[in-house]
């Protein structure tokens, strides 16, 4: 009974056409080791793969078709915004002239610039917040105790009124720059003193060739001098090291007609030390 009833059940074949899996299908070929019971099954994997394929590319197309619907809409929806804005831009363009005169009903309405009322509100707002910063500032410098560091609490000031507030400006005269060393050094130049015209000797017996060329050697001469007097004051001002100036206002200055006496000894020690 037990024998019959085994060969009873080989006996029973699977209905492969009802099988839609994939997966299913493919360990069930592993599974079976008959030729022509794996022949079947490898039929019906590849019509499975067939039809899912199929299946997998009309959802890709599905996908693209409504991609390029969205696309259109787009730019159907792109189109009809455009042809609204020219259309309202045609109808303002029109009927302009008549909008800029003041209203017949109230002769006292004037015309609206709202690029001038954002600017208008953006220096308002600015100018709030600049009041803020300042208020904050002056809080933690009168309510703190001085010779530590301050505080500031910005927080506190975001929504305090401070349209009435008066900011203080200083009162040090001249730059605030120069406040501590008490405002802007004076800075003074030295006295211009015309140079003293010396009598110019008597050239009249000289020929008007002769004449030129000694004014030429007496202007040579004085220049040459009152250089030469630049530089030596020049040197003698300030500490040491290179020194710049302004050579023109050295040579407006009096020069003192003293020759000045020569040094008593010689810097190169030609005649050797003297005693």
């Amino acid at each position: 009974m037990q024998h019959q009833e085994y060969e009873e059940e080989e006996e029973e074949e699977i209905d492969l056409e009802s099988i839609d899996d994939e997966q299913t299908l493919i360990d069930m070929l592993d599974e079976t080791e008959d030729i022509d019971e794996r022949k079947k099954i490898r039929d019906r994997l590849r019509q499975v793969q067939f039809v899912i394929k199929a299946q997998r590319e009309e959802q890709r197309k599905k996908r693209e078709d409504e991609r390029e619907q969205r696309i259109r809409d787009r730019l159907k929806e792109a189109d009809l915004k455009k042809q609204q804005t020219l259309q309202m831009y045609n109808d303002m363009a029109k009927k302009g002239p008549t909008d800029t005169r003041p209203s017949v009903d109230n002769p006292e309405e004037k015309k609206r610039d709202l690029v001038e009322e954002a600017i208008r509100d953006r220096v308002r707002a600015a100018d709030n917040r600049k009041k803020r910063i300042m208020a904050a500032f002056d809080h933690a410098a009168t309510s703190q105790p001085a010779g530590q560091a301050r505080i500031v609490e910005f927080d506190s000031f975001k929504s305090a009124d401070v349209s009435k507030l008066q900011t203080n400006k200083p009162v040090v005269k001249g730059s605030c720059t120069f406040g501590m060393s008490g405002g802007v050094p004076q800075v003074t130049k030295p006295p211009v003193v015309k140079a003293p015209q010396s009598p110019a000797p008597d050239d009249s017996h000289l020929d008007p060739m002769e004449r030129a060329i000694r004014a030429r050697v007496r202007e040579a001469e004085e220049r040459k001098r009152r250089t030469l007097a630049a530089y030596d004051m020049a040197a003698r001002s300030g500490g040491a090291g290179p020194k710049t100036f302004i050579l023109q206002e050295y040579r407006d200055l009096d020069v003192n007609e003293q020759q000045k006496p020569k040094p008593r000894y010689d810097p190169c020690f030609r005649g050797g030390l003297k005693t």
